[in-house]
């Protein structure tokens, strides 16, 4: 039976008559075998309510063509198309009407008879919202494919223009179809993009650069009106700087320290000690002791009276103030609720390692200790595991003072997976802490561990794992999560579906090839949930996840592709809100989680290069809603 056929005649049957119980039962059965065969869980929203979309033909005033109005190529709409000049700037304008403002959905039909993208700048009401959209080769200029946008409306007539940004001009144009109120996933708009450094160190390791990687915690960071970012120079040297918001210049300093390695993993995070106000950079480890500066105090906490150099930091450290970590890898710093910092790591490596906890109460640290153990058993495939680690999707303090981590679990004997080619990470594990990190708790709220002590979070612990996954799905580790303003945790996920296997034999080409990203999330009664994001991953990279004041949820895909959902829908109306054009990011990109309160959407982000050439490193700024 196809999976249509069964949906439709399961739909047919609800609508003929009101479900007794046993149909229900019948019928929950049903639904539960789908999402088995589709590898996702189904949500099943109400209808929506859709107006027909207007279109406004190319050829058709008031439209603008600045170029000829030509019908020499076959398949086209209405009298012709708009052939634009082949020159920089030589547009195609609409004049729309929309009957409320809002969030409209835009759909340009267009042809590309060569092989080589035209891209053109989208303007609405003469502001630029997506820079260089890449109008694709179609493969004739008589084979017409259609491009889609979500861009923000006003009330009455609204000017919409394609203007191209390089000497081919534009791609031929036909009609553009436009429909207003239907979408209601939030909308983004393009603010600017800035450049931090023109060369960037640039080498590939791990499938991932040094520069973006989805564990630093943080890489961009927002305090006090100012912005402040990290990265390694092309000489490799650390580099940090600051900008005032909302559009200030970016101010740089160069500190002393050298990436020592080409290792993907040696990223550099930023923390602020509100308590002092002090800026804090772990950086350059993977499985070694940690390169650590703090700032001055006061350099943060007052930044528009302070100058910004190098004599405001101390000394390369390879310790924190004298208190030794051991060798570590992943530094994340987190405030906490009154302004302490703490700094989350791991001791050991990969398949047989522990987290551990250190905190800085605005003079010294502490090191807390370890809160995961490495020891349990695992078995799968008719072998078992003994030693694993802990990934982190996110460690975070939400509303009420509540640490929130999830993550998920890397096996240390490739054994227990049905192919080496993939990769031994499997469930998705959540557990709180509501002490600041000294004793942890499942969902259901039992005690689980105690830093420091004996007691772990183990593989084995009660109740931890909130969406079981064999290791045979390419399940990534350390993606993202965010906290609602109710206190409810959100975790990004992604993976290759069963639909598609139950057996991952290359972790990366199956990744891109057919992997997608879901979202995971506690609901009000505390119970969890999970939808599928219905975008392509394309990629084997992360995403990044962050929720605006109404909860709204805005989801940074590799590339830089911005897709969004609305928490009035249950967060289950994703659509593609930026597709990455213009950007040429390398793969994952890094949010300032910071700067969500004020509205803005800032992604770093480092322009994909070749071998170990430098690329410019920049941040790009979106509004949100």
């Amino acid at each position: 039976m196809r999976l249509k056929s069964a949906i439709a005649g399961a739909s047919l049957l609800i609508g003929r008559r009101k479900p007794t119980g046993s149909l229900m039962r019948h019928l929950k059965s049903f639904i539960a075998c789908v999402t088995l065969l589709t590898g996702a869980a189904m949500a099943l929203p109400g209808p929506a309510a859709h107006a027909a979309p207007v279109r406004y033909e190319a050829e058709s005033s008031p439209a603008v063509c600045t170029g000829t109005i030509d019908s020499d190529h076959a398949g086209y709409s209405g009298s012709g198309f708009c052939n634009g000049n082949n020159a920089v700037g030589a547009y195609v304008q609409f004049t729309v009407n929309a009957s409320v403002a809002g969030t409209a959905t835009l759909a340009v039909r267009f042809a590309n008879g060569t092989t080589a993208s035209r891209p053109a700048d989208l303007i609405v009401n003469g502001t630029r919202v997506q820079p260089a959209v890449a109008f694709e080769g179609t493969g004739a200029w008589n084979a017409w494919s259609n491009k889609t946008f979500s861009v923000s409306v006003s009330a009455g007539g609204n000017t919409i223009r394609l203007s191209p940004t390089t000497s081919s001009g534009l791609a031929n144009i036909d009609y553009l179809d436009f429909e207003v109120g239907t979408a209601a996933a939030p909308a983004v708009t393009w603010l600017g993009d800035t450049q931090l450094d023109p060369s960037a160190v640039y080498f590939v390791s791990y499938d991932g650069l040094v520069n973006n990687a989805s564990f630093q915690q943080d890489g961009i960071v927002t305090y006090a009106g100012y912005q402040y970012a990290a990265w390694y120079t092309s000489t490799r040297y650390t580099m940090v700087a600051r900008r005032q918001l909302p559009s200030g210049a970016w101010q740089t300093v160069q500190l002393p320290h050298r990436l020592s390695t080409n290792d993907s993993h040696n990223v550099i995070s930023l923390g602020i000690s509100r308590t002092d106000g002090r800026l804090h950079l772990g950086m350059d480890t993977h499985n070694n002791a940690i390169y650590y500066v703090k700032s001055e105090a006061g350099l943060v906490s007052n930044p528009g009276s302070v100058s910004w150099s190098a004599s405001r930091f101390g000394a390369v450290q390879r310790s924190l103030d004298g208190v030794s970590l051991g060798n570590i890898t992943y530094p994340r710093f987190v405030a906490t609720p009154e302004g302490r910092l703490q700094l989350s790591y791991r001791t050991g490596g990969s398949g047989n390692g522990t987290m551990e906890l250190a905190e800085y109460n605005g003079s010294t640290w502490t090191r807390l200790g370890r809160w995961s153990s490495a020891s349990g058993s695992y078995t799968l495939n008719g072998d078992t595991s003994t030693t694993r680690n802990m990934y982190l999707h996110g460690i975070s303090y939400g509303p009420g003072g509540r640490l929130h981590a999830a993550f998920t679990w890397r096996e240390g004997n490739s054994a227990v997976m049905c192919n080496r080619g993939g990769l031994a990470n499997h469930d998705t594990g959540y557990v709180y802490s509501d002490d600041r990190g000294r004793t942890w708790r499942n969902n259901a709220g039992q005690v689980l561990a105690t830093t420091g002590s004996g007691t772990l979070v183990s593989v084995s612990s009660p109740g931890h794992v909130v969406d079981p996954l064999s290791v045979d799905h390419a399940l990534i580790n350390q993606e993202s999560q965010a906290i609602d303003s109710a206190g409810n945790p959100h975790v990004i996920i992604s993976y290759v579906p069963g639909r598609y296997t139950q057996c991952v034999s290359d972790f990366v080409q199956q990744r891109i090839s057919s992997g997608h990203a879901f979202h995971v999330w506690r609901d009000s009664a505390g119970s969890w949930r999970k939808m599928e994001i219905p975008v392509a991953l394309n990629a084997f990279g992360r995403s990044q996840l962050v929720l605006d004041g109404a909860n709204n949820a805005y989801v940074v895909m590799p590339y830089g592709r911005i897709v969004t959902a609305s928490a009035a829908s249950g967060w289950t109306d994703w659509t593609v809100r930026f597709d990455g054009s213009g950007l040429n990011a390398f793969g994952e990109v890094v949010v300032d989680r910071g700067r969500i309160a004020s509205g803005v959407l800032s992604i770093l982000y480092q322009r994909r290069s070749s071998g170990t050439t430098p690329s410019p490193i920049r941040v790009v700024d979106f509004r949100l809603g």
